[in-house]
């Protein structure tokens, strides 16, 4: 996972997120425990990112979706990709 910043793996995973029909990817225990700590910190900290900004909700059983503001941001940063391109 080497180049990757941190805004660019929240978006990504919020990207993901909103073709999952809004609901966050779980990580199986099997692959969290294969990642290095430096890529396990990379997503917890994408994750907090996504909390902060408002952009996702964790409910009491920790599956994470994605909030209005996320949807909202993902099709402003599609749109701006498409734009681009």
């Amino acid at each position: 996972m080497r180049g990757v910043t941190l805004e660019g793996f929240a978006f990504d995973l919020m990207d993901t997120t909103y073709d999952r029909n809004g609901q966050l990817p779980k990580v199986h225990p099997a692959i969290l425990d294969r990642l290095s700590a430096a890529d396990r910190t990379l997503l917890n900290s994408s994750e907090e990112l996504l909390l902060t900004n408002g952009w996702i909700e964790k409910s009491s059983d920790g599956s994470a979706a994605l909030t209005q503001a996320g949807l909202a941001e993902v099709k402003l940063r599609r749109s701006s990709t498409a734009l681009e391109e």
